[in-house]
């Protein structure tokens, strides 16, 4: 596998992102990692706005998350969290996992919450913010232009190992390239 991914709770909220990155993860196009906690943030802030559905569904979901991408949980990250500096204070623990978890990225919709000056000293090479995630970039841009819309998914570049030149990112392809990529 290329890299790792920490998805951020604010990707995993919507049914149809998710489902779209937990197969990506599934397709092993990255190795999907997220932590119990996040998966606790993400339940906390479905079921307030889904009267529609219960916990019990929701741990359902949480289940088949887990089964589907084998190895996406990252553990042992808590002791990290206390000496993280980000704006909001909440999110160290996406941080603290994303390092635990290794050279890769974290995957969110709050790029605000994550600025390259802080996560300057976590990250190896001068890459700086994600620009060459290509699976992850592509991905979510060919979903965006089959559903309508743009993509709002924003990726930051988190602890790369510095084993020479990157390769470029592929040219962006149409949706019909994107889907049978997939």
């Amino acid at each position: 596998m290329a890299f790792g991914a920490t998805y951020d709770a604010c990707v995993l909220y919507p049914a149809s992102l998710r489902d779209f990155l937990v197969r990506l993860g599934g397709r092993r196009v990255f190795h999907a990692r997220w932590t119990d906690q996040i998966l606790d943030e993400m339940t906390r802030a479905v079921l307030p706005n889904r009267a529609d559905l219960t916990a019990e569904q929701l741990q359902r979901t949480r289940t088949l998350m887990c089964e589907a991408v084998p190895g996406c949980l990252t553990t042992g990250y808590e002791g990290l969290i206390e000496g993280l500096e980000l704006p909001d204070p909440n999110d160290r623990h996406v941080l603290a996992a994303a390092i635990r978890a290794g050279p890769g990225a974290i995957v969110t919709e709050n790029m605000k919450d994550f600025p390259k000056a802080a996560l300057k000293p976590y990250r190896s090479g001068s890459s700086g913010h994600i620009g060459d995630s290509g699976a992850i970039r592509s991905a979510c841009s060919a979903r965006a232009r089959l559903h309508g819309g743009s993509s709002s998914i924003l990726t930051c570049r988190l602890l790369r190992r510095d084993d020479g030149p990157r390769p470029r990112s592929r040219p962006e392809t149409g949706p019909e390239q994107a889907r049978s990529s997939l």
